[in-house]
């Protein structure tokens, strides 16, 4: 049969299909959109927690992390707000003779060393906490090898 002469019930059925593909690629944009719904007040709670948890989390003044309550401050303190030097430390210890990368352990006689040098030429430690700025994240690892 050509497509100029089709049986009527054939060009129902042709229209029963069509009908039920578009109703069938609704229900997929509808499942979609439901899902795009979804990750969006995920990430939407996601936002107000962290925003919420840079506030201070602890319960005590917000902004104030328990590294800035630790120590009085005097009369012109202000907190520093240019560039946060950041040394990282990978292993503390004394690499065993196998590791792949001995280069990366510190032994902690020379991390102490290295700790009083900092301290007087004036550098002070903070968490990663108390260094966080609003609308920042930070993570820590510390693996510690004797």
């Amino acid at each position: 049969m050509t497509d100029d002469f089709l049986d009527p019930r054939e060009l129902q059925e042709r229209a029963a299909r069509r009908r039920q593909r578009r109703e069938e690629q609704r229900r997929r944009v509808r499942r979609q959109r439901r899902l795009a719904g979804a990750v969006v007040v995920v990430l939407a709670v996601a936002a107000v927690a962290t925003a919420l948890s840079s506030l201070g989390g602890s319960g005590g003044t917000p902004g104030a992390s328990a590294a800035s309550r630790s120590r009085p401050r005097g009369a012109g303190w202000k907190p520093y707000t240019g560039p946060v030097p950041i040394l990282e430390y990978h292993v503390l210890g004394r690499p065993k003779a196998e590791v792949a990368y001995p280069e990366l352990y510190v032994p902690r006689a020379a991390f102490r060393k290295q700790m009083d040098w900092l301290e007087r030429q004036g550098y002070e430690a903070v968490t990663l906490e108390g260094s966080r700025r609003p609308g920042t994240t930070a993570a820590s690892c510390r693996r510690d090898r004797s």
